[in-house]
């Protein structure tokens, strides 16, 4: 089924503000009780809600939602959330333009103290973070309306601790490590 990017990005915005928790899911709507993390939601069960909501397949046709696992760490080690996107979802061509509606898969970086072993290398950031893009609209400081990319993205405590959409700023664009899309999706 068709869907406009726009749907995806409105649909995430649904859940700002939701508190943020590791493995969090909120509420199921196919059984009207919370998702085994209760009405809390880390990055991947924003990306899983998302795709539930508005019924997402993968690229082989399933259910996005059947792509949740329960044993990631909330300190990732490894690439292997990345890895399982890039087998789920067409990853956008190199030199395409990131638009609304699009995943993103972020490097988070480690301190130096928590040095990460990817494929026998040691790294300073693994490939851990999801954020869908959108459309901020507003005012230029000139006065001028603006329309500029954001992201929507559950990010952990101390920091934030909850679903937040910000803008999609050096410090963003710098991380992203994979863009990918869903099928169907219009432009």
């Amino acid at each position: 089924m068709p869907i406009n990017p726009a749907e995806i990005y409105a649909q995430a915005r649904l859940y700002v503000g939701t508190p943020f928790r590791h493995l969090g899911r909120p509420v199921d709507p196919r059984l009207g009780k919370p998702h085994r993390g209760g009405h809390f939601i880390d990055c991947i069960g924003l990306l899983l809600c998302v795709a539930e909501d508005l019924h997402l397949d993968d690229k082989l046709g399933a259910p996005i939602r059947r792509c949740d696992y329960a044993a990631y760490a909330a300190q990732p080690m490894d690439d292997f959330l990345h890895a399982e996107i890039a087998r789920r979802l067409p990853a956008k061509a190199a030199g395409t333009a990131i638009a609304p509606g699009d995943l993103l898969t972020l490097r988070i970086p480690r301190s130096t103290l928590a040095l990460c072993r990817v494929k026998g290398e040691l790294r300073k950031s693994v490939i851990s973070h999801f954020a869908f893009v959108s459309v901020l609209n507003g005012a230029a400081a000139s006065g001028a309306h603006e329309t500029r990319l954001g992201i929507i993205h559950a990010y952990p405590p101390p920091t934030v601790g909850r679903v937040v959409e910000t803008g999609f700023d050096p410090k963003w664009t710098s991380r992203v490590a994979g863009v990918f899309t869903f099928p169907g999706v219009t432009s």
